[in-house]
């Protein structure tokens, strides 16, 4: 037995297992670290009023830009950049919205510029009716996935109650089996001889 605790922290402690693991891990983290997904981009308009959004998504690493340009020049006036939040695949997404008229995108040129590591040339959209995309359902979350996450959710809340309703019954039924056990114990105890109360309570003679 002691030699097997030796020869396992032997094995743990060694400084050749420890460099060789710490290279596999460093290695691991690395080729994630460094791994590169190119971003998908869209023009997006809940209605003619509402301001235009250039939605990128499934990009990594998070560093990226999106500029809005006006006949060729950046534009930074009514322009509202998001922070990039995560996907839940591991990659990341971002919005930046412009606030412009109809007739404005119309007449003069719009486009929004996305710069990606992952990108060996920038990604750019005109703002345009053809690549303006109206039917936002198609980048909400699926109907059944929100079913399932609130059926899943109920789920667990009614096996929580369940749980604590059978804690409790099974509590209350120990503390009833144990005043019981200790009921039956008194009762199956023989009871005095006769005369042993009167014969106590009687005075001790005297020598």
């Amino acid at each position: 037995m002691t030699k097997l605790i030796l020869s396992t922290r032997s094995r743990v402690l060694h400084p050749s297992r420890c460099v060789e693991w710490l290279k596999k891990y460093v290695s691991y983290g690395k080729s994630t670290l460094e791994r590169k997904v190119a971003p998908e981009v869209s023009l997006l308009q809940k209605d003619s009023s509402s301001p235009v959004t250039c939605h990128v998504t499934g990009f990594f690493p998070s560093g990226v830009m999106v500029t809005w340009k006006k006949n060729g020049e950046d534009l930074y006036v009514d322009v509202e950049l998001g922070e990039p939040v995560p996907n839940g695949d591991g990659t990341f997404q971002t919005r930046s919205h412009l606030s412009v008229k109809p007739e404005d995108w119309k007449s003069q040129e719009y486009t929004c510029t996305v710069q990606h590591k992952s990108l060996e040339q920038d990604i750019i959209l005109s703002v345009t009716e053809e690549n303006i995309n109206k039917d936002l359902k198609t980048h909400n979350p699926p109907l059944g996935v929100i079913i399932g996450c609130v059926v899943g959710a109920l789920l667990l809340a009614l096996i929580a109650i369940g749980g604590v309703y059978v804690w409790k019954k099974r509590s209350s039924g120990y503390g009833k089996a144990n005043a019981s056990d200790t009921d039956s114990e008194n009762s199956s105890q023989p009871p005095p001889p006769n005369g042993a109360f009167e014969n106590s309570s009687q005075p001790a003679a005297k020598v």
